[in-house]
């Protein structure tokens, strides 16, 4: 039976960083203790970072919350999502191929509801 890693990461896209790794356990030694899990921290290679960089500032470009203070969120009109979601799970499984982990894909959450779209003309900010 193959071995199952023990250390799990989260994948899940976040405005403010250029990736969206998250673990909420301290067994992966990172390079400043006081920063967010970095691709550097799980020693990916560069080009899946390169990937994983433009992957969430793709999300980050077309996915938008908030009007007023209503929480609402949305896709931008005509993108790709079923694209972005299966590069997601490419990435997952590169990551976990690259740093002996396991990836929860909690980025899939952006499908579990209904999602209106916005037109794109809108600004999602």
């Amino acid at each position: 039976m193959p071995k199952v890693p023990t250390t799990i990461i989260t994948l899940f896209p976040e405005e403010g960083m250029d990736w969206g790794l998250w673990s909420e356990r301290d067994d992966i030694q990172r390079e400043r203790e006081d920063d967010f899990l970095q691709p550097s921290d799980l020693h990916l290679s560069i080009g899946l970072i390169e990937i994983l960089k433009r992957w969430n500032r793709t999300w980050i470009e077309n996915y938008g919350y908030g009007v007023g203070t209503s929480f609402v969120s949305w896709w931008r009109e005509g993108f790709d999502l079923n694209s972005w979601l299966q590069e997601g799970l490419w990435i997952a499984r590169q990551i976990e191929a690259e740093a002996d982990v396991t990836v929860d894909r909690r980025f899939a959450h952006y499908l579990h509801r209904p999602i209106p779209l916005v037109p794109a003309n809108k600004t999602l900010s």
